[in-house]
């Protein structure tokens, strides 16, 4: 059986305990250097949020979520990695249910990563198949009823 990212599913399973394990390992010690942010309103840019958390150290990757690479908003949520655990930690507590969007309704919440949520729902994803694209079942049907008509 084969995994649909080409992978065999017994090399996915290995990959997902390895992350399990590194969770285990690095979850919230002084080894974190990742957050997880939320509530951003969805036309943010990444220069935005870049500027916000590079107030607080040097950031090595922000990674805003998107739907698809080319939308234009985004899921108001994401993952930014620091340079250092102070720096991520630093703001944490600066920003969590404190800084506010002129757009939105709440504040942002900023959560440590946890990797074994991470490893969890990328498994989830991967076995239920969800991160594959699924056909468009109106356009499916738009296309037969045309066929029908000719």
């Amino acid at each position: 059986m084969t995994c649909s990212e080409g992978l065999n599913c017994s090399e996915l399973d290995l990959a997902v305990e390895d992350a399990v394990g590194a969770c285990l390992e690095a979850s919230c010690g002084e080894d974190a250097k990742s957050v997880f942010f939320a509530r951003c309103p969805p036309l943010i840019t990444s220069e935005e949020l870049q500027s916000l958390f590079e107030s607080y150290g040097t950031v090595t990757s922000l990674n805003l979520f998107k739907r698809w690479a080319t939308a234009r908003t985004s899921k108001g949520c994401g993952v930014v990695t620091f340079s250092r655990h102070e720096s991520a930690a630093a703001a944490l507590a600066a920003l969590h249910g404190k800084h506010m969007w002129p757009e939105s309704e709440a504040p942002m919440v900023i959560e440590w990563l946890d990797p074994c949520r991470l490893a969890a729902t990328q498994q989830r994803n991967s076995a239920t198949g969800r991160h594959t694209k699924r056909p468009n079942r109106r356009h499916a049907k738009r296309q037969a009823d045309c066929k029908s008509d000719t």
